[in-house]
């Protein structure tokens, strides 16, 4: 029984896990900043985890005694019926209190809640921002909010004890002043002869072996307060609208062979915006470079997203070989299995150099590796590493500057030459040279790929066959300068 009440209530908590971690990765593309990882992340570790623990208590602990209060009441009362009565005055006593400490008791663990997820939040900022606080010199002045956070939490902590255990020690006296009542009744019985002094010592035995089942069920009530609130918070989470969802992977053409990615008189806006795009077309061709630019908020990761299906167009195609992304046949991930990209702030995995490059690319080959990180001019990095290739490189590449970030990034977009190739803003802490001569490299593929680039800069941007220049005070104009390579 314990077995199955285990494995049952693992089972139940690794689904609700797998829903939440579901909800996170079917987030529209461009709702994603919008997610509170400190808040996601106590709801999945910290409320998932109460909600084991109350339903564990209550298979447990509170329907065995449950039962058990029931049969000894039960075996009582044919004892003595009227000192069973007597003693049963306890049960509504005992809901009555529940319910007047019940307001009382739920605020000061909601408050503890609040703290304790505030400081959660607090600390994984400071971790997160540690090189500014440095270098800001703020790195007291973080320390010592951190450390309010701290005494806070234990303040409302030692608040919540508290009202725990008052609310303990007003079930503990009823239960004593019962057993009191129950015993001076019985007492007057005896005296009067209507039952025997052995027949009282018995039924007071019986009702003494009702304190432990009572105890604990009184006891659980501040874990079920806490799980319920749990369960609210999950369920808030859960009803939250999932804005725009992700276009799911279809089909079973995972064999797709992408040679071209385009959109065609697309329309596209965030939830309460104007229209960020509206008609707009290109097009990714083999051996043709294009080229985006335009400033801060006009378009240019909106249009990444759409060609890699991450957004759905509020009107127009984007198109794979010339076909509808929207195609019962296409399959997504097999398309962008295809597409190398290297985004303006590059994201890396805790694991090795090889990990890294190789993410997502597993029939790459250590040939690939190596030619990867030439072409990318990230073989110098590598080889001042200690332990090359399988050097770990920690979580997000924190052990490795700007510069050598960005080449494993670019390394990691072309390594097993895909057919399309998209940099945005590749010479991020990059000299505008190295990505012409990176550039150069691509073009001497045995077959080129198309490139998307994503700039400001001008010398980058005149690299290009063709710029295409997004801006305007709605963003919807767009200007395609042709210019010849070079």
């Amino acid at each position: 029984s314990q077995y199955w009440i285990q494995n049952t209530t693992k089972h139940a908590t690794a689904e609700l896990r797998k829903q939440l971690s579901s909800r996170v990765f079917q987030t529209d593309f461009s709702s994603l900043g919008n997610i509170d990882g400190a808040t996601t992340h106590e709801r999945m570790i910290g409320d998932a985890g109460r909600v084991e623990q109350v339903f564990t208590m209550a298979m447990r602990l509170f329907l065995p005694n449950l039962i058990m209060v029931g049969g000894l009441f039960l075996m009582l009362f044919f004892m003595d019926p009227t000192l069973t009565l007597t003693s049963a005055l306890l049960i509504p006593s005992l809901w009555i209190t529940t319910r007047v400490f019940r307001p009382r008791l739920a605020r000061s663990l909601r408050v503890n809640q609040a703290a304790f997820e505030a400081l959660s939040k607090r600390f994984l900022l400071s971790i997160r921002a540690q090189a500014l606080l440095r270098a800001r010199g703020m790195a007291g002045a973080e320390l010592r909010l951190l450390y309010g956070a701290i005494d806070t939490q234990k303040e409302v902590s030692a608040a919540r004890n508290t009202s725990v255990g008052v609310a303990q020690a007003a079930q503990g006296t009823l239960l004593s002043l019962s057993s009191a009542a129950t015993l001076i009744v019985g007492g007057l019985a005896v005296i009067d002869g209507r039952i025997s002094l052995g027949a009282m010592l018995s039924f007071f035995a019986g009702f003494a072996l009702l304190r432990g089942p009572i105890n604990v069920l009184a006891s659980c009530s501040p874990q079920y307060i806490e799980g319920r609130m749990s369960c609210e918070r999950l369920d808030s989470a859960f009803a939250e609208r999932m804005v725009g969802a992700e276009i799911t992977t279809r089909g079973s053409s995972g064999n797709l062979e992408v040679r071209s990615l385009s959109l065609d008189r697309v329309t596209f806006g965030y939830p309460g915006c104007p229209p960020l795009l509206d008609g707009f077309s290109m097009e990714l061709r083999p051996a043709r470079t294009i080229a985006l630019a335009g400033p801060n908020g006009s378009g240019k990761t909106t249009i990444l997203g759409l060609l890699l299906g991450l957004l759905t167009p509020d009107s127009g195609t984007a198109l794979a070989n010339d076909r509808p992304l929207e195609s019962l046949d296409i399959d997504l991930d097999g398309l962008r299995s295809q597409v190398g990209v290297a985004f303006q702030h590059a994201e890396f995995l805790p694991g090795t150099v090889r990990f890294n490059v190789q993410y997502g690319r597993p029939y790459t080959t250590d040939t690939d590796l190596a030619v990867a990180l030439a072409e990318a001019e990230a073989d110098a990095v590598v080889a001042s590493l200690e332990d090359g290739v399988d050097t770990w490189i920690g979580d997000d590449a924190d052990r490795l500057s700007g510069g050598e970030r960005q080449r494993l990034a670019i390394a990691r977009a072309i390594i097993g030459r895909p057919p399309v190739v998209i940099l945005d803003e590749p010479n991020n802490h990059l000299p505008d040279s190295v990505i012409e001569r990176i550039l150069a490299r691509l073009s001497r593929w045995d077959h080129p790929p198309a490139i998307l680039l994503i700039s400001h800069d001008g010398a980058v941007l005149r690299l290009a066959d063709e710029t295409i220049v997004l801006g305007g005070t709605s963003h919807r104009a767009r200007t395609v300068v042709r210019q010849d390579a070079s």
